[in-house]
């Protein structure tokens, strides 16, 4: 806000989808739309939480957090989908189990980074591909990807 000469007093709205960190509320925040000021911030809307299936695992293998917006969505893993085929079965149970039962799985904001870094993992069919196939694909994402899917729900939150 400073680079751009705002006054102290003027308000700005903030669309984030930066990672995560844990919001006053309890809940690890990733995308959210803030009003901020220098004095504070307040949250308008956010992406409605999802479990985050193995906590910080999940942050370093993004196929997981793609999986839990389609649980959350109630969309079926198909064997096709990318996220579904970068996870062996075992490591994919795993998340299912952790989804169904909560465990290992606190409720987060944020769309796993769906910034390129993730996006080029949930496209990508195994760790092992190069990355020029993982450019490539991240390209394709985008066009697939209908932000129909995506839920959004009011919060009324107060600076902490």
């Amino acid at each position: 806000m400073s680079e751009h000469g705002l006054a102290s007093t003027d308000e700005v709205i903030a669309v984030t989808f930066d990672g995560s960190g844990y919001g006053p509320d309890g809940t690890v925040w990733g995308g959210e739309v803030l009003a901020a000021t220098f004095q504070g911030y307040r949250r308008l809307a956010h992406l409605a939480p999802v479990p985050l299936p193995g906590g910080e695992l999940a942050i370093h293998r993004p196929a997981r957090m793609a999986l839990a917006h389609l649980w959350a969505a109630g969309l079926p893993w198909h064997a096709d989908l990318p996220p579904v085929a970068a996870l062996a079965d075992d490591e994919r149970e795993a998340v299912r189990h952790q989804l169904e039962s909560g465990l290992n799985s606190p409720l987060t904001s944020s769309v796993g980074g769906s910034s390129t870094p993730s996006r080029r993992s949930w496209v990508s069919a195994s760790r092992r591909a190069t990355r020029a196939r993982r450019r490539v694909r991240s390209r394709a994402w985008p066009a697939a990807w209908t932000p129909s899917r995506t839920r959004w729900s009011s919060a009324p939150a107060s600076p902490p």
